[in-house]
């Protein structure tokens, strides 16, 4: 957040945040809050949109906020340049299903409020994805040869809507895989 920086993929320039914009408080893995009787649990979930993704969980309201880990209804946008991997939104999506049960209003960073259900099929969706992409990798197939492939097929009247269409979404998944 304190450089400039430009996310190739899109090619777009983001500039530095402005100093008030820069967090004040940090931390590792995870930090526990409390705020008018609600214990706000903050946890960090490595690699996922980028490597600062967190999942915000208040436990007595029974709500959780994944911000860009989730675009409900699409796609997500997977930000190679900021340490972002289809592999730690699949992770990502695996804690935040061990937060939730089925009364739990779940905010995603895009899309509507849903429930662990929708979260359930979305999961399902880019483990999917990731693997289809991963076996077309491991065959040694190219860039363009995956995509050719159409391994989203199948999602993409769901997922492939947005403004991130589906070749573009599976070079970048291909991209982000080591």
């Amino acid at each position: 957040m304190k450089e400039d920086r430009h996310i190739s993929t899109i090619d777009v320039d983001v500039p530095a945040s402005r100093p008030a914009a820069l967090p004040v408080v940090t931390f590792t893995d995870s930090l526990t809050l409390h705020w008018n009787n609600e214990e706000v649990q903050v946890i960090h979930v490595p690699a996922a949109h980028t490597d600062g993704d967190c999942l915000v969980y208040f436990r007595k309201a029974n709500v959780l906020h994944m911000g860009d880990t989730w675009f409900n209804g699409m796609y997500p946008f997977i930000d190679e340049n900021a340490g972002g991997s289809l592999s730690g939104i699949v992770q990502a999506c695996d804690l935040a299903l061990t937060l939730v049960d089925e009364e739990t209003r779940i905010i995603p960073g895009h899309g509507p409020i849903a429930d662990m259900a929708q979260l359930k099929e979305y999961r399902e969706m880019l483990a999917a994805v990731l693997d289809s992409v991963r076996a077309l990798k491991e065959q040694g197939k190219t860039r363009e040869e995956v995509i050719a492939a159409e391994p989203t097929k199948k999602y993409d009247s769901n997922f492939g809507q947005s403004w991130l269409k589906a070749d573009t979404w599976v070079g970048l998944v291909y991209d982000c895989m080591n």
